[in-house]
């Protein structure tokens, strides 16, 4: 249950408003119940936490946090040189629709396993292919690169300071140092990763540098001010405190990207069920794990299918009404 009491007035990372009032939010994602303040903001209405925890490391887990989870094992199937290229003409294919050896290949072989559905939707608005210099700040295991990589991809880094992955292979590398300063991408991204940060200004203005002339930025993070966020509370999932210190609202987010010289220039909404699966156990006190009663960690019967269906119908027409509980940003210079 939400409470909310009144608060100093202090800048939004977002806008540079002032907080109107404060929420006590719970840790829920592996059950430990510890309280954190938050503040939403009056003139844009993004949430940030009162203050960073000291010992913010310990509410990582890397047994079953999802950005370091096992990797499936289809991305480590060997694929040769002539393979990659079908693979690139495919990718093309479902990027542009202008590839007939694409087309074919896709007819073929069927629809390519992917880390996540919205893959071609996003590279396809950052005008991204096959040929581009891509950089994924905050990647994780590197699930996504891989699997471009596999797709026929070829100039692929990913950072992330906490995973411990480290690899090198001939068109991709990961690891936990950032790239050379003089290095510049077509494609900058930062999946679900600078909501983690605590100052995400910084981290936009340092990642501008690394797009090249022309090149696009892409965030995706978890918006509030959303119909998730007005119907739970503090009980919305993707609060996810403490980890997430701050989530934007689309106002907020715009007002940050224009601090930092950089313009949103479009927003495609990708929320899934996972906004009311995760929000409705922790209404009813049940973490997402450690917990048999947990839908994810247990007790796959705690919800229906059809309820399942039902709410992952309600988060497509939420998208479409640009209400869903977490949106991709494409950014470029201002």
């Amino acid at each position: 249950m939400t409470s909310f009491t009144d608060a100093p007035r202090r800048p939004c990372v977002c806008c540079g408003g002032k907080a109107a009032r404060m929420f006590v939010a719970r840790e829920m994602q592996y059950g430990s119940r510890e309280t954190f303040g938050y503040r939403e903001c009056a003139d844009c209405g993004s949430l940030q936490i009162d203050a960073v925890p000291p010992d913010l490391e310990r509410h990582y887990r890397h047994d079953k946090y999802a950005s370091w989870r096992a990797l499936p094992a289809y991305l480590d199937k060997p694929i040769g040189a002539g393979g990659r290229w079908l693979r690139a003409q495919r990718a093309q294919h479902l990027i542009t629709g202008r590839r007939p050896v694409g087309a074919l290949v896709h007819k073929l072989i069927g629809p390519p396993e992917m880390p996540d559905p919205g893959t071609w939707t996003w590279l396809r608005a950052a005008g991204a292919g096959p040929s581009s210099r891509i950089f994924d700040f905050g990647c994780g295991t590197g699930e996504l690169l891989r699997y471009l990589r596999l797709s026929g991809f070829s100039h692929l880094i990913g950072h992330d300071k906490f995973s411990g992955c480290s690899l090198d292979l001939p068109g991709l590398h990961l690891g936990a140092d950032m790239p050379d300063p003089a290095a510049r991408f077509d494609l900058v991204m930062a999946h679900h990763s600078v909501e983690h940060l605590p100052d995400p200004a910084a981290t936009l203005v340092e990642l501008a540098r690394y797009v090249a002339p022309g090149g696009m930025m892409l965030l995706r993070v978890p918006v509030a001010q959303t119909h998730a966020w007005r119907t739970y509370g503090a009980d919305w999932i993707q609060l996810d405190a403490p980890r997430h210190l701050f989530l934007p609202s689309r106002r907020g987010m715009e007002a940050l990207a224009g601090r930092c010289g950089l313009q949103v220039q479009q927003v495609l909404f990708d929320s899934g069920n996972f906004q009311f699966l995760g929000s409705e156990q922790y209404r009813q006190d049940i973490p997402m794990f450690g917990d048999p009663r947990s839908y994810f960690d247990g007790d796959s019967t705690r919800f229906t299918r059809e309820q399942a269906r039902a709410w992952a119908q309600e988060a497509q027409q939420l998208n479409a009404a640009d209400d869903g509980d977490q949106a991709c940003f494409f950014l470029k210079a201002a």
